[in-house]
């Protein structure tokens, strides 16, 4: 824990090196100001350690100076615009987004597939077979992934594609007996109120235990979650910044390892989990 805090303070030590010069040079651009992207923006911000000049489309228009090098995106909108004069483009917060440019860099949404699945394995060590559900065209990437790593892990992964949401009862009643939990990732097309309350209670009502992409859901009935916070996802942007600014290698994807296991007590009881003292040490919001 020490080690991983220690790298987490190095890394975000080196953004120094981006020069208050280079100001004029990067730009921020908010799909609206919706409270998640504000967070998102501010740790960015506060990352950089200097002001750097921002938008918010709902606002006013976006114009993006020919000085601009980089453009942070936050949200779909707001990685969906037009930046012809941006040398590279971050897009945090969009995990529906997948445009065929090698400018453009991705904060994931989703946490790494391997430290996704060795956090679920805290909070249910007896997990040996995991139901994902996905729609977008985006996940295809992220779900190889996580069929990758559940191997490594022994587990037996079911990814199963939604064409139409309505189909997703039908595929419930099918998994009674065949799996031991159900996750879904942060794939906007999949994830509304009607989807989450379906699986929610079909969790509750056959004992099995449902992941969801967000601590909010969590909240509101879920099992538990893995994901980054929204602060650190904007600290991460800036860090690739500072990444392209400095001439070295950036991934197209870039995956959090600092993220947060979330518990709802009461879901995992009636999912079935027994919940143990020490299990709670590992996690890092319970929700009674």
């Amino acid at each position: 824990m020490k080690k991983h805090l220690f790298i987490v303070l190095a890394e975000l030590l080196c953004l120094s090196a981006i020069c208050p010069a280079n100001a004029h040079e990067i730009a921020a651009v908010l799909s609206s100001d919706s409270q998640y992207y504000v967070e998102a923006f501010n740790g960015f911000q506060n990352a950089i350690g200097y002001p750097v000049k921002s938008f918010t489309m709902q606002k006013a228009p976006v114009q993006i100076s020919a000085a601009t090098k980089v453009v942070v995106a936050f949200g779909g909108r707001a990685s969906l615009l037009d930046y012809e004069t941006a040398a590279c483009i971050v897009s945090c917060m969009a995990p529906s987004v997948e445009i065929n440019d090698n400018r453009y860099y991705y904060i994931s949404m989703s946490p790494r597939p391997g430290l996704l699945l060795s956090k679920l394995k805290l909070i249910q060590p007896a997990l040996k077979r995991l139901a994902v559900f996905w729609t977008s065209e985006s996940m295809k990437d992220y779900l190889r992934q996580i069929q990758q790593e559940a191997a490594l892990a022994d587990i037996t992964l079911t990814a199963v594609r939604l064409k139409n949401l309505n189909e997703l009862p039908d595929h419930l009643r099918a998994m009674q007996g065949k799996t031991d939990a159900i996750f879904f990732p942060p794939d906007p097309l999949l994830v509304n109120a009607q989807t989450f309350e379906t699986v929610r209670d079909f969790s509750a009502q056959n004992h099995i235990p449902f992941y969801a992409p967000t601590e909010a859901l969590v909240e509101k009935g879920a099992v538990a979650s893995v994901s980054s916070s929204f602060e650190n996802m904007g600290r991460s942007a800036a860090f690739i910044v500072d990444r392209l600014f400095n001439g070295k290698t950036v991934k197209q994807i870039t995956y959090s390892d600092e993220v947060r296991l979330a518990i709802n007590l009461k879901a995992a009881g009636l999912a079935g989990l027994k919940i143990t003292p020490e299990m709670l040490t590992n996690v890092d919001k319970v929700f009674p």
